[in-house]
């Protein structure tokens, strides 16, 4: 993969994305969209929780998911 292929690859504004955290053996997706890319950083809409019981707190790992026309793409990631 290129510099250039990945960073096609990478989500971008407004894209929808769902973050699944998992802790304690329970797990939880909610529903969001990319509202600003800052220094490295993507900023998100409210996550709206979709299934589970788990609310995201600052320094959990969550593993985001979104689609491109090609594939579906995963990445891990933190609550800031």
């Amino acid at each position: 993969m290129t510099k250039q292929t990945f960073i096609q690859n990478l989500p971008g504004l407004w894209e929808k994305v769902i973050l699944t955290i998992q802790k304690e053996g329970e797990q939880a997706e909610f529903a969001s969209r990319i509202e600003d890319i800052r220094q490295g950083s993507y900023v998100l809409e409210m996550p709206i929780r979709q299934n589970g019981k788990i609310s995201l707190i600052k320094g959990d790992n969550v593993v985001v998911t979104y689609n491109k026309a090609d594939s579906i793409y995963t990445f891990k990631a933190s609550i800031l």
